[in-house]
C-alpha cells in the first residue's frame, strides 16, 4: 500500500541492480506475464536500472512497475513477505541470499540455475516445492515459472513456507555456528 501497487499479484526483484543480476530477463518475462501483475524492482542501482527502465518502456510494462531503491530493515522483510513471487535470475552468482530469505518469509522463488542459490533452491524445494530453477537468460522459462506460481499462490506459499523451514535449519545462525565449531 505504501507504493500504491493495487491488488494484483506482486512480483519482486530484490538485490543490487547490476547487469549480472539479469534484469533484462526479469523485464522480458514480466512484460509477457499476467497483465494484472505488478513488478517491484528493489535495490541499489549499480549500473543496470537505466537499461531495465528503457526495456520496460519499450515493452509497455513501465506502468505496472515500481522502483523503490534500497530497502532495509522492516521494509525489506515486508517486501519479501508481501510478494507473491521473488525472481532472482542472476548469472555467475556465487551464492545469493535473497531467494533463501524469501523462502524463510514463506514466499516462493524463481531463480536461475547458474547460481549457488539455484543449487540450494533445487535441493530444498525438490521435496516441498516453493521454488523453481530456470535456465539462466531464458525469459520464456522465467515467465512460465512466474505464471505457474501466480496461478496457484496459496499452494506455492505453503510449499515455500515448508522450504523456508529447511533453509533455516540448514543455513540459520545455529546451524552455521555448529558447523564452524566442528571445524575448529
Amino acid at each position: 500500500s505504501r507504493h500504491g501497487l493495487g491488488e494484483g499479484p506482486l512480483v519482486l526483484f530484490l538485490g543490487k541492480i547490476t547487469p549480472r543480476k539479469r534484469l533484462d530477463v526479469v523485464v522480458k518475462a514480466f512484460a509477457a506475464a499476467r497483465p494484472d501483475a505488478r513488478l517491484v524492482l528493489a535495490g541499489n542501482d549499480m549500473g543496470g536500472l537505466a537499461q531495465a527502465l528503457r526495456l520496460l518502456n519499450a515493452l509497455g510494462a513501465a506502468d505496472r512497475t515500481v522502483v523503490t531503491g534500497l530497502l532495509t530493515g522492516a521494509a525489506r522483510l515486508e517486501a519479501l513477505a508481501d510478494a507473491d513471487v521473488v525472481v532472482y535470475p542472476s548469472s555467475d552468482e556465487v551464492f545469493g541470499l535473497v531467494p533463501l530469505e524469501a523462502l524463510m518469509a514463506g514466499t516462493p522463488v524463481v531463480v536461475a540455475g547458474d547460481s549457488g542459490c539455484g543449487e540450494v533452491v533445487r535441493d530444498v524445494t525438490g521435496v516441498t516445492g516453493g521454488g523453481c530453477v530456470v535456465p539462466v537468460g531464458d525469459d520464456a522459462a522465467l515467465r512460465e515459472a512466474i505464471d505457474r506460481v501466480l496461478t496457484d499462490r496459496q499452494t506455492w506459499r505453503a510449499a515455500a513456507t515448508a522450504a523456508g523451514r529447511i533453509v533455516a535449519q540448514r543455513f540459520g545462525a545455529p546451524a552455521v555456528a555448529r558447523r564452524r565449531r566442528s571445524r575448529d
